[in-house]
């Protein structure tokens, strides 16, 4: 049985989240829908949702918080995104392909191969501690800037 029933209810959390703090615009630096898009689906994949799992034990929450806490963590200079296959390229081999700026993350378009989508995303950086911020305020469950404030976010030890 597909799955992709769960695409759309996620998509529109993390496109809301991203329109609430201006970074859903690809022309402005963000993100833009298909690469949000192509990023979830290779998220889906990778952790096996489309083939695996019974649609009545589907917690889309948590989904949400797994996926802000995946793409966290991603090695984006190191590997090229391939939502069609669900897997990811080692970088070495397709090195010729990357922008100039390596924290834009490489996401393949499955309909034209060596087409970077996110190639306009320069907050990307934001966006990852967006994505950090909202993944580490909803697991704590706290929003208050004592824990988590934006300026001074943390990821693996690499201070944006």
């Amino acid at each position: 049985m597909s799955l992709c029933w769960i695409i759309e209810p996620i998509i529109l959390v993390l496109k809301q989240l991203l329109k609430i703090n201006a970074m859903n615009e690809p022309w402005t630096g963000g993100l833009s829908s298909f690469g949000l898009l192509l990023i979830l689906v290779f998220f889906l994949k990778k952790r096996g949702y489309f083939e695996h799992n019974d649609p009545r034990n589907i917690n889309l929450g948590e989904i949400i918080l797994s996926f802000l806490q995946f793409v966290t963590k991603l090695k984006y200079q190191q590997i090229i995104l391939k939502a069609n296959k669900g897997r990811e390229q080692p970088e070495e081999k397709i090195r010729a392909f990357f922008s100039d700026n390596l924290m834009v993350p490489w996401v393949e378009n499955p309909l034209m191969e060596q087409k970077n989508v996110t190639h306009s995303t320069y907050k990307f950086e934001s966006i990852l501690k967006l994505f950090y911020v909202s993944y580490e305020s909803v697991f704590l469950g706290c929003f208050c800037n004592n824990h988590f404030n934006m300026q001074t976010v943390n990821i693996q030890n690499k201070q944006f």
